[in-house]
């Protein structure tokens, strides 16, 4: 099942016969959907489950002014397989975009390898949708428009 989190901006209106009326609203196409989670196992020896529970929305917050680290966290948390995370693969992949053309000079290779792992495996609808995502997340922390992605190599 292919779920996308996109808004449309409609011009809605009650009119008299004859006469027209629109409402306008703000256009912003992108909902950034934070990490959904699931209740921990009974048992969670390592309060891994606990953990995730206690940071997630913190990473969010963070990682929407512009943090290089909770991006990445919040990306590979869209894409876990951890049993008490929701995967959301465009959101991770839209996330790993957004690091690629932002993220520090210092940083690793690990980025380039996770960007390939969380786009590479999309389809091409997927994909444009992680771009479109991608793009409206750029232009929230940057306010620009987001620069041409690298090759999914």
């Amino acid at each position: 099942m292919r779920t996308i989190f996109l808004t449309l901006g409609l011009g809605l209106g009650v009119a008299a016969c004859g006469e027209t009326q629109t409402t306008e609203r703000p256009r912003d196409p992108v909902v950034i959907e934070g990490v959904q989670l699931r209740p921990c196992p009974t048992s969670d020896p390592d309060h891994e489950c606990e953990f995730d529970h206690a940071k997630a929305s913190g990473y969010l917050a963070d990682a929407l002014k512009g943090d290089y680290q909770a991006q990445r966290n919040v990306s590979d948390m869209h894409t876990s397989s951890r049993a008490w995370i929701v995967a959301r693969p465009i959101q991770g992949c839209a996330w790993r975009m957004v690091i690629m053309v932002s993220r520090p000079a210092d940083s690793t290779m690990d980025d380039a390898g996770m960007y390939r792992i969380q786009c590479g495996d999309l389809g091409a609808a997927d994909l444009a949708d992680a771009k479109t995502l991608a793009s409206g997340i750029y232009r929230r922390i940057h306010g620009t428009e987001l620069p041409p992605l690298p090759p999914i190599a």
